[in-house]
């Protein structure tokens, strides 16, 4: 699954096709964010499976810094910025994953972003 344009708070949800096992999802974006900091400059990411009310990271991840199994700090221009599920990646045939992006405060503006989630059959 691929989408792309302008990095905005909002969600993206797709219905996987099959039973899968998530890998990653990976952003690409045109622009660097800079100063980032938690809790008042921030693009913070979270992938969930909307079926079973589950959480594919265990914390919230963020442009302000790291989440431990996870990823995230700061966007580089046109380089892959992985986030990696720590839990709950396997998902049953039909079930819908939610990927949001949300902004707090106001986070460097990114244009043009590819987001793309990696995954294999289950």
């Amino acid at each position: 699954y691929q989408a792309s344009g302008a990095i905005a708070a909002g969600e993206l949800q797709f219905a996987a096709p099959t039973a899968l096992t998530i890998e990653k999802v990976v952003v690409v974006p045109n622009t660097a964010s800079t100063g980032s900091s938690a809790g008042s400059k921030a693009w913070t990411f979270q992938l969930r499976n909307v079926t079973t009310e589950a959480d594919l990271f265990s914390a919230v991840a963020a442009t302000s810094g790291s989440t431990s199994g996870v990823g995230g700090g700061e966007l580089a221009v046109d380089s892959a910025y992985t986030l990696t599920p720590n839990q709950n990646a396997t998902v049953a045939s039909n079930n819908v994953l939610r990927f949001t992006i949300a902004a707090v405060g106001s986070p460097t503006a990114v244009s043009d972003a590819s987001i793309v989630l990696v995954a294999t059959t289950a």
